[in-house]
């Protein structure tokens, strides 16, 4: 938490990032493709083994590199979500156009601690940013910053 006593500067509320499940789904998918179709190929086709391996291991760095580069950080006035690496997504939500905020998450969100996180703006437009870690701590700090 940063206390700034510069009226000009903006005091970082709450900072997280993206959470690791979407590497999980990416390794998993793999997995199964290979299980159900790269394992039972006969010889000439082994070739196409050796590319499954290559997908995946170019699918999951491609994963992990949006995943460390991503944050979502909110402060007293803005809400800033930089979501991805190669192609990076940008918002930057000021607080007074912030109306509520929701958090949806399933049940393996609440067992591993994250969630989508929709802020819905004034006139109803909404944003999604899906999933982040530490939801509900955003949740509240974005709710926090809303009320001051």
């Amino acid at each position: 938490m940063n206390t700034n006593t510069n009226t000009n500067e903006e005091n970082v509320i709450f900072e997280t990032g993206m959470h690791k499940i979407g590497l999980y789904q990416v390794i998993g998918g793999f997995v199964g493709f290979y299980i159900l179709v790269g394992f039972w190929l006969p010889g000439p086709l082994q070739l196409f083994n050796v590319l499954i391996v290559i997908m995946a291991m170019i699918g999951t760095a491609v994963t992990y590199l949006k995943i460390r580069f991503s944050k979502l950080i909110v402060t007293d006035r803005n809400i800033k979500a930089e979501i991805g690496f190669f192609t990076k997504q940008v918002m930057n939500i000021p607080i007074e156009k912030v109306e509520s905020v929701r958090l949806s998450r399933g049940p393996l969100g609440q067992m591993l601690n994250y969630g989508d996180i929709i802020i819905v703006g004034t006139g109803g437009s909404e944003e999604k940013i899906r999933q982040i870690e530490n939801a509900e701590e955003v949740e509240a700090a974005v709710r926090k910053a809303i009320r001051k």
